[in-house]
C-alpha cells in the first residue's frame, strides 16, 4: 500500500480516525504506560498501532473490573493503572489522547515498511468509525440516558420555554447548595442543568481529581444515590439531569405559580376565607372581655378584703393574708365568705 495509505482514499474524518489507529507508534522513553503494560502482558513488540495499545488496556481494564458499574462508560483506575495515566477516573473518550499523549509516530520510511509487513485490516464500513474507538462522548451519554427509558420526547428539551419540575430525591439534595432559590419548584431545561453545575462547584474539594476536572467521583455524596451513579463525566451531566427531569405543562405550571405564590394560610383556607376575617375580630373581642372581667372582679375582692379587715368577725392575721394571697378572683370571693360565716357562727356562740 506504501504511502498511498495516507493519501488514497481521499482523508475525511473517517478516514483520518482510521489512519491514526493503523499507523505505527513507538513508547517515548520512560512512558510510564509502556511499564505498565509489560508488567500486565509480559512482553510487548517494541512498535504498535494505537489500536493494538488501546485493545490491551480495554482487556485489563474489562477483566479486572476497573470500571464503574452503575455507569460503565467511566474507567475507575487502581493504583498502577492510575500512576502508568496520571488519571483516577477518566471518561472512555479520554484514554486515546491520554494513551497517544506517551507514544511517538515512527518515521515515514519506517511506517511504509510496517504497513508493508503487516498491513491494516480493510475499512469495513466507510460511513462510520469503529464503534470501539470512537471518540465522540455522545454514544455513552445517549445509553446512560435511555437507561431511565424517559418519556420526554427530545424535542421538548430544546423547547427553550417549556417548563419541568425536577424528582423530589434530587431537587432535595440540590436545594442544600447555599445559592438555590429557595421556594422554587419549577425549572426551564437549562436551568436545571445549572443546578447541578452549581452544586458540583460547591463540592469540587470532595469530587474533583485536580488532573482532571471534568471527573465527578460522588460516591460517597447524597448525589450518587439521587442520581444512581457513583460517578460521571461533564459530558454526561445533561442527561443525567434530563432522567430526573417532569415535564409540566403551560395550563399545569401557572396552576402550580399560583399555588406555590400563596401563603400556606390563604392556601388552607382559601374556600373559607370570608368567615376566617369574620371570626378574627369575635375572638378578639372576647378576649378582651374576659380580660376585663378578671380585672373587675379584682377589684371587688379587693374591696371586700378590705371590709373585711375592718369588721370585728374576721381575724385581722387571716384578712391580711387574703388580701396578699396569689389566687385568682373567684377562690378569693369563697375564702372571704367562709371567713365571715366562721365570724358570724363565733358571734351566735
Amino acid at each position: 500500500m506504501g504511502n498511498n495509505f495516507y493519501r488514497d482514499p481521499p482523508l475525511d474524518l473517517v478516514g483520518i480516525n482510521y489512519e491514526l489507529l493503523h499507523a505505527f507508534y513507538a513508547f517515548r522513553r520512560g512512558a510510564p504506560l509502556e511499564k505498565y503494560l509489560m508488567e500486565k502482558k509480559g512482553s510487548i513488540p517494541g512498535y504498535n498501532t494505537l489500536r493494538e495499545v488501546l485493545t490491551m488496556l480495554k482487556e485489563i481494564i474489562r477483566d479486572e473490573l476497573m470500571f464503574d458499574n452503575t455507569n460503565p462508560a467511566i474507567i475507575l483506575c487502581d493504583p498502577s493503572l492510575e500512576k502508568a495515566l496520571n488519571m483516577r477516573a477518566l471518561h472512555v473518550c479520554e484514554i486515546r489522547d491520554l494513551v497517544s499523549a506517551q507514544l511517538v509516530r515512527v518515521t515515514n520510511e519506517m511506517q511504509s515498511f510496517l504497513q508493508a509487513a503487516f498491513p491494516p485490516p480493510p475499512r469495513a464500513d466507510r460511513g462510520a468509525a469503529p464503534p470501539e474507538t470512537s471518540s465522540e462522548p455522545s454514544t455513552s451519554t445517549s445509553q446512560l440516558g435511555s437507561q431511565q427509558g424517559s418519556r420526554i420526547r427530545p424535542e421538548v428539551f430544546e423547547d427553550k420555554g417549556a417548563i419541568f419540575r425536577i424528582k423530589t430525591e434530587l431537587l432535595t439534595v440540590l436545594a442544600r447548595e447555599p445559592s438555590f432559590p429557595t421556594g422554587k419548584v419549577l425549572f426551564t431545561h437549562d436551568e436545571a442543568v445549572m443546578l447541578l453545575a452549581r452544586y458540583v462547584l460547591w463540592k469540587r474539594t470532595l469530587f474533583f481529581d485536580p488532573r482532571n476536572v471534568k471527573m465527578a467521583i460522588i460516591w460517597s455524596d447524597p448525589l450518587a444515590k439521587a442520581l444512581g451513579v457513583n460517578s460521571f463525566h461533564k459530558c454526561q451531566a445533561t442527561a443525567l439531569v434530563r432522567r430526573h427531569l417532569i415535564h409540566v405543562s403551560e395550563a399545569a405550571s401557572s396552576v402550580w405559580v399560583a399555588v406555590i405564590q400563596r401563603p400556606p394560610h390563604k392556601v388552607r383556607t382559601e374556600v373559607k376565607a370570608g368567615a376566617e376575617v369574620k371570626a378574627e375580630p369575635e375572638v378578639k373581642e372576647e378576649a378582651e372581655v374576659k380580660a376585663e372581667a378578671e380585672v373587675k372582679a379584682e377589684a371587688e375582692v379587693k374591696v371586700e378584703v378590705e371590709d373585711a379587715a375592718d369588721s370585728p368577725a374576721a381575724d385581722e392575721g387571716l384578712s391580711r393574708l387574703l388580701a396578699s394571697a396569689e389566687m385568682c378572683g373567684r377562690c378569693k370571693r369563697q375564702l372571704l365568705r367562709l371567713l365571715r360565716d366562721l365570724g358570724t357562727g363565733n358571734a351566735g356562740e
